[in-house]
């Protein structure tokens, strides 16, 4: 009975240390994949930030190249409506 007893200890002993060892694995997995997450969502915040800036230097170049154009254009059009009298 007494080996019984000993081996039953030494088993749970074997299954507490087990356990232990795949919680720590575990607890090693979270951490690279938060720190894996954390540095991909750094690289995101990166990356839309340089695209916003580019489509900023776009529209600023394009209201730029094409604003003189449209202008006119508008002013043309303006010119072709005939003026309505309004009764007074």
């Amino acid at each position: 009975m007494k080996e019984t007893i000993e081996q039953v200890t030494e088993q749970a002993h074997d299954a507490a240390i087990a356990t232990r060892v795949q919680v720590d694995e575990a607890r090693e997995a979270l951490k690279r994949r938060m720190r894996r997450a954390r540095r991909q969502g750094g690289a995101t915040i990166v990356e839309y930030a340089l695209l916003v800036g580019l489509i900023a230097v776009a529209a600023i170049t394009a209201i730029i190249a094409l604003g003189e154009g449209v202008s006119e254009l508008f002013q043309d059009i303006a010119d072709e409506i005939p003026e309505v009298d309004t009764p007074s």
